[in-house]
């Protein structure tokens, strides 16, 4: 099975992070606690927050510092952060606006983002967007918040208005073909669904045998870059 780039976008992310030599950084949904760890054993201070207190303690119980909040409302003092970061909850975040406006104010220097990204371009990359938006409609209909790819003028939009603060976005892709068992162990949670759902089973279908003609390939990653106006830039 093809190893899926995400962990190198992952790691590229967290480079840009520690390129800024931060003292202090709060990540925003710290899913397996990976991130944190890897600043605290570059001696940063790193503290982390989940919605699920069950995940927090569950974190806890590793070492790690983290708090049970939600990302609209930080429970920090302005500024109580050099960074603020967050890998793939973007398109989890109820509202995005919401959101930025609570880590722009809780950091001194930053705000960083890391999320999917699909290169249209490519067809493998069209096919793969397509069923990227066949799973989140499919989430969206069972009640979980789970948004389409975001580009970059949905961060940009989502900026509070007047904000001095500059923006600066990337875009990285590696190109790894899904394979048929990382194919089918995706759909698998989404089958007892569809089977219902006229509409979601044929577009599905219709996805199969389109992978079959143009491929299908893993998402690529936006990294979003948000500074404070007369905070010093990484190389």
């Amino acid at each position: 099975m093809n190893v899926r780039p995400q962990q190198l976008y992952r790691q590229e992310f967290r480079q840009r992070i520690l390129a800024e030599r931060p003292q202090s950084v709060l990540e925003v949904g710290c899913r397996d606690g990976k991130c944190l760890q890897e600043l605290l054993a570059a001696g940063v201070h790193a503290e982390g927050i989940e919605v699920d207190p069950a995940h927090v303690a569950e974190l806890r119980a590793r070492g790690l510092c983290v708090h049970a909040a939600k990302g609209e409302t930080l429970p920090f003092a302005a500024g109580a952060f050099d960074l603020v970061v967050s890998e793939y909850c973007a398109h989890h975040f109820a509202d995005l606006t919401h959101h930025l406006a609570e880590a722009m104010r809780v950091a001194r220097r930053g705000v960083f983002l890391l999320d999917p990204w699909y290169d249209l371009s490519i067809p493998s990359q069209q096919l793969a967007e397509r069923w990227d938006r066949w799973f989140k409609a499919i989430d969206r209909a069972a009640g979980k918040v789970h948004h389409d790819s975001l580009a970059a003028q949905h961060f940009r939009g989502a900026m509070p208005n007047g904000s001095r603060w500059s923006f600066e976005c990337r875009h990285v892709l590696h190109l790894v073909a899904v394979d048929d068992a990382k194919f089918a162990s995706e759909n698998e949670p989404y089958l007892a669904q569809v089977a219902t759902r006229p509409d979601d089973l044929a577009e599905l279908q219709a996805i199969t045998a389109a992978r079959a003609q143009s491929g299908l390939t893993d998402d690529g990653a936006i990294m979003v870059l948000l500074r404070a106006a007369g905070s010093t830039c990484s190389p």
